[in-house]
C-alpha cells in the first residue's frame, strides 16, 4: 500500500511540474530548410528549431521582423549567386547584434519575391531597435527595414511547423 501512495504521488508531481515546464534560450542551433510557394510565389524556408525551448516565453513575446530587400534577383524572386553571398552576410550580421546578449533570437528566415525576411523573438524591443538602426549604417547601401509587433504565442513560429 505504501509504494501505491509514493507511485501515485510520483505521477501528480510529474504532471504537476510539466504544466511550469522551464523554458531556455538554446544554447546551439537547428535548422530545417524547406522550399515552396506561398501565395502562388517561390519560397525558401528556415526554421530554427531549436528555438521550440524559447517558444512563448513571457519574456521573448516581441516579435521582431527584419527585412532585407534584394538588389538582384531571379526571375522567380528567389536570389541569384553573388546576391545569396550579401544576404548571408547581413543576415550573420543581423543575427549576431540582435541575437548579443540573449535579448533576441532568430527563428525563421524567409526568402521570397525579391525580399528575406529575418524574424526573431525579443525581450529587448528598445535595445533591438538601437542595434538595427546600427545595421542600417553598417550597409547603408541596402533597404532594410523592421517591425516590432507582441506575439505572446509565437503565431508566426507555429505557422511554419512541419
Amino acid at each position: 500500500m505504501c509504494s501505491d501512495i509514493r507511485r501515485k504521488i510520483a505521477v501528480r508531481q510529474s504532471t504537476m511540474f510539466s504544466i511550469f515546464k522551464k523554458k531556455f534560450y538554446p544554447s546551439d542551433d537547428t535548422w530545417t530548410l524547406a522550399t515552396g510557394s506561398l501565395n502562388k510565389k517561390q519560397m525558401m524556408l528556415r526554421r530554427n528549431e531549436s528555438a521550440s525551448s524559447l517558444a512563448g516565453h513571457a519574456d521573448y513575446r516581441y516579435r521582431v521582423t527584419v527585412t532585407v530587400a534584394m538588389t538582384d534577383f531571379q526571375e522567380n524572386g528567389l536570389p541569384t549567386g553573388p546576391e545569396s553571398g550579401y544576404l548571408e552576410e547581413i543576415e550573420i550580421a543581423v543575427a549576431k547584434s540582435l541575437e548579443a546578449g540573449q535579448d533576441a533570437l532568430q527563428i525563421l528566415s524567409i526568402t521570397i519575391d525579391g525580399v528575406r525576411d529575418l524574424i526573431f523573438h525579443s525581450r529587448a524591443p528598445t535595445q533591438v531597435e538601437v542595434k538595427l538602426k546600427e545595421i542600417r549604417q553598417r550597409f547603408p547601401y541596402r533597404r532594410i527595414t523592421s517591425s516590432i509587433e507582441l506575439d505572446r504565442r509565437w503565431r508566426v513560429f507555429k505557422e511554419f511547423a512541419h
